[in-house]
């Protein structure tokens, strides 16, 4: 996290980051623009994923974004060898969830902890010679009047966002 936050103040850019537990960051409602996690799901079980979702959906300001990005390693998607090796993985290294996680109907979990499907997404991206398993979606709320669409409210200048870096530990 210091890395982004050196990076934010030397392109003076004002974001507040804050490593938190992901289910109970103790912030106020709607309070954040940006929710974010890189390979942390597959680390947790399935009731904190939905504890995890629940408060991200409680912690974004209208037109707030979670984006969090996990393991690859959904059974549909990878060969045989991969799945007995993934299987390994999670039985003799330490990845409990890792199966429990990619076998969540992801857009089911968000919809059902307050996400709005409207504005939900969960796929694949690939950045390099790696891909991950992306999801996350936007609050929803009405445009600001005199708008048409998100793109054209978006080109004025934002107020200063507060950023949350999601942690799983307790």
């Amino acid at each position: 996290m210091r890395l982004a936050h050196g990076t934010a103040e030397a392109n003076g850019l004002a974001i507040d980051f804050l490593k938190a537990n992901a289910a109970d960051t103790g912030l106020s409602d709607e309070s954040v623009d940006f929710i974010t996690s890189i390979t942390m799901s597959h680390e947790t079980t399935a009731a904190q994923t939905q504890e995890i979702l629940k408060e991200g959906c409680r912690l974004l300001k209208p037109r707030g974004l979670v984006r969090h990005l996990d393991v690859p390693y959904h059974a549909h998607r990878i060969p045989l060898i991969k799945r007995a090796t993934n299987d390994g993985q999670v039985r003799h290294n330490g990845e409990p969830f890792w199966t429990g996680f990619v076998e969540l109907d992801i857009m089911a979990e968000r919809t059902s902890a307050g996400g709005d499907p409207d504005h939900a997404y969960a796929d694949y991206e690939s950045a390099g010679a790696a891909t991950y398993f992306v999801f996350g979606g936007r609050r929803a709320s009405p445009l600001p009047a005199g708008s048409r669409t998100w793109h054209s409210h978006r080109k004025r200048t934002m107020p200063a966002a507060r950023c949350v870096r999601s942690s799983s530990r307790r």
